[in-house]
């Protein structure tokens, strides 16, 4: 008897040059990366926006559809993802963190 690995959505911020060097963000996206890759040699399912290129239906919609698919859902809080989540980030910057936390904390209320 075979049962399918668990879906695990990760969630989290991508850093702004203007918050960290531009060296900082990525090694950010590098770390994120790594760990959902291991994860997924572990035979975990996991989805991570770094592992496609840019959704068809857009990633406000890939991003609702992903956390609604998912068995887990995990959140890796920095100080920056935080900010945005809270509302306290300045205009425009990191629309997609702002969006996909409030997201995450609307299902946490829901349930």
């Amino acid at each position: 008897m075979s049962t399918a690995p668990p879906k695990v959505f990760i969630s989290y911020a991508h850093q702004n040059n203007d918050e960290s060097s531009g060296e900082e963000g990525d090694q950010h996206q590098q770390r994120i990366l790594a760990f959902a890759n291991q994860l997924r040699r572990d035979g975990v399912d996991v989805v991570l926006d770094q592992h496609i290129a840019d959704p068809p239906e857009g990633w406000p919609w890939w991003m609702n559809n992903e956390l609604e698919a998912a068995d887990i859902v995990l959140l890796i809080i920095t100080e920056t993802y935080s900010k945005r989540i809270q509302g306290r980030e300045k205009q425009g910057i990191g629309k997609g963190g702002k969006f996909e936390g409030r997201l995450v904390y609307n299902a946490i209320h829901d349930s």
